[in-house]
C-alpha cells in the first residue's frame, strides 16, 4: 500500500468539513469560450492522469456531455483579487462531499502575461479540481504561489491516489440538458480559497510566494 505524506494528503473541505471527492474514477474536461488553447488542457490532464492510481483516467468530454472539469477564461470583471492568477469551486454536496462539477477560471490579465507559464498554471489548478489543496512543500505542483513545476512529485502522487482511492467505476455520461441544474439543490459551489496561484507584479518576473 502507497504510504501518504502528510504534506499532499490534504483534501478540500466543504463546509461541514466533510472531504471533496470524486464518486467516479474517469474525469471528463472541456474548455468553454476562447483564448485558452485545449492541447494546454489536455497536458495538464495527462499529467495528473500520469499518477496512474485508482484507475484514473481524465478524457474530453463528448458531445452531450455535461464536463466534470470546465476550465474558461473569466467574463467580464475579474471577481477576486487582481493578483489572483486562477481561482478554482466545486459544486458539491455539503453533506457528503461528493463532487459533482469543478470550474476552473483563469485571471485573462495573469493568463496572457508574458512571466507566466500557461502550462505550469493549467497543472496546479487540476490539482485542486481533483481535490488538493496546497502543500507546504515548495517540491511539488501543488506547492501554494505560481511556480513553473509541471511534473508530478511523489507528494503530488499520493495525495491525488488518496483522494480517488475509494473512487467507484463511472456511470453512463450525463446528457446535456438544462434540468439536471435542478436536481442539485442540495449542493453549493465551494469556492478554493487556497487554489489561487498569486503572481508576481507585472514586469518583477513570476515567482513562486
Amino acid at each position: 500500500m502507497l504510504a501518504v505524506p502528510a504534506h499532499a494528503a490534504d483534501s478540500l473541505e466543504t463546509v461541514y468539513g466533510m472531504p471533496v471527492y470524486w464518486p467516479q474514477s474517469v474525469l471528463t474536461w472541456a474548455v468553454v469560450g476562447e483564448g485558452i488553447d485545449p492541447q494546454l488542457v489536455q497536458f495538464a490532464a495527462a499529467t495528473w492522469q500520469a499518477a496512474r492510481c485508482a484507475q484514473l483516467r481524465l478524457r474530453p468530454a463528448r458531445a452531450g456531455e455535461v464536463a466534470d472539469i470546465v476550465v474558461r477564461l473569466a467574463w467580464g470583471k475579474w471577481a477576486h483579487a487582481e493578483d489572483e492568477a486562477a481561482w478554482t469551486a466545486h459544486k458539491a454536496d455539503q453533506d457528503t462531499g461528493e463532487a459533482r462539477q469543478a470550474n476552473i477560471v483563469l485571471n485573462p490579465r495573469w493568463w496572457r502575461a508574458s512571466q507566466v507559464d500557461q502550462r505550469a498554471l493549467l497543472v496546479h489548478e487540476f490539482g485542486h479540481a481533483l481535490g488538493l489543496a496546497h502543500t507546504i512543500d515548495r517540491g511539488t505542483v501543488m506547492f501554494g504561489g505560481l511556480g513553473q513545476r509541471t511534473t508530478l512529485s511523489d507528494d503530488d502522487r499520493a495525495g491525488v491516489c488518496a483522494v480517488f482511492a475509494k473512487a467507484r467505476q463511472p456511470a453512463a455520461p450525463r446528457p446535456l440538458q438544462r434540468a439536471w441544474l435542478a436536481a442539485l439543490a442540495p449542493l453549493a459551489w465551494l469556492p478554493l480559497r487556497a487554489g489561487r496561484p498569486r503572481p508576481a507584479s507585472p514586469g518583477s518576473g513570476a515567482r513562486r510566494r
